[in-house]
């Protein structure tokens, strides 16, 4: 959801942008759900105002971190789900379109393979010391937050 000042406000001209059932996962490698992350920015110059977590401020870089987080963990889940709803994988399809055809099959194996495999990553990347040991937490952070966003629609379209 966003919503912007009215013309002429004192406030500028700035725009809110409203994150409700905000997933993430915290510095210790935890699941967390926000009631609202909210986002200011000035229309005009393009520059960040301000940004609150619940009742937590935040900073420019510590929002861009949240925004990044939510690109990537709930918005991009999303749409590699509804990619299948574009795909067909009939036989029929092998004469008529076999490029066609191939490519759904490919977008369903991509999809499969990144929402089954890419929590895996996490155990070769901490080893490596790119993460957190903490993201290889038995109960998977990161697939928590996945599912989060995938089971919470896409409203903000």
């Amino acid at each position: 959801y966003y919503a912007r000042t009215d013309e002429g406000s004192e406030l500028g001209n700035i725009a809110g942008f409203f994150f409700a059932n905000f997933a993430w996962v915290d510095n210790e490698c935890n699941y967390q759900v926000a009631d609202l992350f909210a986002v200011d920015i000035d229309l005009d110059t393009k520059r960040f105002v301000k940004a609150k977590l619940d009742d937590l401020s935040l900073n420019a870089k510590e929002t861009m971190i949240l925004l990044f987080f939510n690109t990537m963990a709930a918005q991009y889940v999303k749409l590699h789900a509804m990619a299948n709803w574009g795909i067909n994988v009939d036989e029929s399809l092998a004469n008529v379109n076999p490029f066609f055809r191939q490519s759904s099959v490919v977008t369903i194996m991509y999809n499969y393979f990144g929402y089954t495999s890419f929590n895996g990553f996490l155990k070769t990347w901490a080893k490596e010391g790119l993460v957190s040991p903490g993201r290889l937490k038995a109960n998977k952070p990161l697939v928590q937050a996945f599912n989060h966003g995938i089971k919470n629609n896409v409203w903000q379209h």
